[in-house]
């Protein structure tokens, strides 16, 4: 399998730049960046130095979350670079990690992955899952993330239980592209012919 070329991983970085902007972090740094100066910024010799954009950390201004990302070069990839990922995390203070992979994780390497939630949360999405922004699909309606407080005043207001909303299971895309946990909430904005538009809400499940 052919390494990732300098556009392909430019396009992963935009499409992780909108996804941590809808999750709140302040990825400013990534949205503004055109090609030349993806160039510039991560590029030697035409090349895409995949650490530099290992070394980068986000901020969530709300909560103080902390969000880096490891690129391995590895086709796919095993325990020791998501060993050292979760120990750099740690290191760093961060609060969540995702690791980009060119095809996947070895069945030892999943192990890992497992252990590694029990230090500090981390998510993984392939190249392909990542050339393009899901969310700016047209067939994909509008989601907004409910805080506690909104789900609660969700709840009191149709006088229902959370288990009585419709299900999303954590590893829908969705969820994943929004690092969605079980009990969640998310609100769904759809369009219709007839109604102009119309407002569902799904809980998150699994996990």
């Amino acid at each position: 399998m052919e390494a990732p070329s300098d556009t392909d991983v430019y396009r992963v970085v935009k499409t992780l730049a909108s996804l941590m902007r809808r999750r709140g972090f302040d990825s400013s740094s990534w949205e503004n960046l055109d090609l030349p100066g993806f160039h510039r910024r991560y590029c030697s010799q035409k090349m895409v130095q995949l650490s530099l954009l290992g070394q980068e950390r986000f901020e969530n201004p709300t909560s103080k979350e902390v969000i880096m990302f490891c690129f391995p070069s590895e086709v796919k990839v095993g325990v020791k670079p998501i060993r050292e990922f979760n120990e750099k995390l740690l290191a760093g203070q961060a609060s969540r990690g995702i690791l980009v992979l060119r095809e996947g994780i070895s069945p030892f390497g999943r192990q890992a992955l497992q252990v590694s939630k029990g230090t500090c949360p981390l998510e993984y999405f392939t190249y392909a899952e990542l050339k393009f922004d899901l969310m700016t699909h047209e067939m994909v309606p509008h989601h907004t993330v409910l805080s506690d407080a909104e789900k609660v005043a969700l709840l009191q207001r149709y006088k229902i239980k959370a288990e009585q909303l419709p299900r999303m299971r954590h590893n829908d895309a969705v969820s994943r592209y929004f690092g969605l946990r079980k009990g969640q909430v998310v609100r769904i904005v759809r369009k219709s012919d007839t109604a102009g538009s119309y407002v569902t809400y799904r809980i998150v499940t699994g996990g």
